[in-house]
């Protein structure tokens, strides 16, 4: 519904609001009295051929603005039509005509004057002598009778989806129908990619556990120094974490044989000993277990390697490159079967 239309420096106009209500409003006068400029300016916003002249004398612009009501039911079909914003109902079509050009903007997106005019045809429909936007156009005689009777819409519904499923079934033909040569070609490229992915054996989550153990292969010396650094802070140094908690406990201990709300204390001490304990008894075999191994680093390197250029190739992840995997051998079965699709 149109709601409103603003017209600044149009023709005779200077400035002017008007404001439409719903049902029948009437624009009368005697002849030369605007009628004329009022549906000029309406065209304007929607889309016509506009000619500087519109433009008021002594004026640098002409603007033409108006304020549309969309119903719920349409809102979906305007935003189909490239308007982004338009959920709150309201649809607001500004043109600005200089003396070289003209600037077009819905809700506060730029469109072309092609654009604007096939909008228009949701938005209006004038009516003149020998003029109907929306009856003159061929393209919209079939919706004209498929709103004509909402019975229909179950059935148009349905056929909508056989036509989507024929599109795409149409669309995988000939993609596959191409000339011999071509064909033979596109399935020996599929079949290489297929070995180069099949040969490659990658397992999910593969990538991030060869990350993992790359990372501490590769920094071997600097996890080594730190903890041996650890271990004698510990265990293994002069003044030792656990001679020192051991010391304390033993104090603790007797102090509490003359007050025994001593006793919570020591059975703290008693813990932090036995962490301390649990700790160097932990580094002590991660120590013993922590080697480094060439041969072995070359070869997580290299999967490292080949793992990172087939993401490059083929996916983020080895979860889309498996996906990948599966659609080249979808493809190449239908090149396959060709003659069965």
């Amino acid at each position: 519904m149109l709601v409103n239309l603003h017209v600044k420096n149009l023709a005779l106009i200077e400035e002017e609001n008007i404001d439409f209500d719903e049902g029948l409003n009437i624009l009368s006068g005697e002849t030369g009295a605007g009628k004329s400029i009022i549906l000029g300016s309406i065209n304007a916003a929607l889309g016509s051929k506009t000619s500087p002249d519109f433009i008021r004398s002594g004026c640098e612009y002409g603007l033409s603005e108006i304020t549309f009501a969309i119903p719920e039911d349409k809102i979906e079909r305007i935003k189909e039509l490239g308007v982004i914003s338009c959920d709150d109902g309201e649809l607001v079509i500004s043109r600005k005509i200089m003396a070289n050009r003209s600037q077009i903007k819905v809700n506060g997106q730029s469109f072309t004057s092609a654009q604007t005019r096939v909008l228009a045809h949701e938005l209006i429909d004038i009516h003149g002598q020998h003029d109907n936007q929306l009856l003159m156009d061929e393209s919209n005689h079939l919706s004209v009778i498929d709103d004509y009777d909402n019975s229909i819409n179950p059935l148009l519904d349905s056929y909508k989806e056989c036509y989507k499923e024929y599109t795409i079934c149409k669309k995988a033909y000939e993609s596959l129908s191409g000339d011999d040569e071509s064909r033979i070609k596109e399935m020996a490229f599929l079949q290489y990619e297929i070995n180069e992915l099949e040969s490659a054996a990658l397992k999910p989550g593969e990538d991030e556990q060869i990350e993992a153990d790359y990372r501490r292969m590769s920094n071997f010396q600097k996890i080594a120094g730190n903890l041996s650094e650890v271990s004698m802070l510990l265990s293994e140094g002069d003044n030792n974490l656990s001679d020192m908690a051991g010391a304390a406990l033993k104090n603790m201990i007797a102090a509490s044989e003359y007050d025994e709300s001593l006793k919570d204390d020591c059975d703290i001490l008693a813990d932090i000993e036995n962490l301390i304990s649990d700790v160097a008894h932990n580094l002590s075999s991660y120590m013993d277990d922590f080697t480094f191994d060439q041969s072995e680093f070359n070869i997580l390197e290299e999967r490292l390697d080949m793992i990172n250029s087939l993401k490059m190739k083929y996916g983020k992840s080895i979860e889309d490159i498996l996906s990948v995997l599966d659609d080249k051998k979808q493809k190449l079965s239908e090149y396959e079967n060709y003659d069965e699709v």
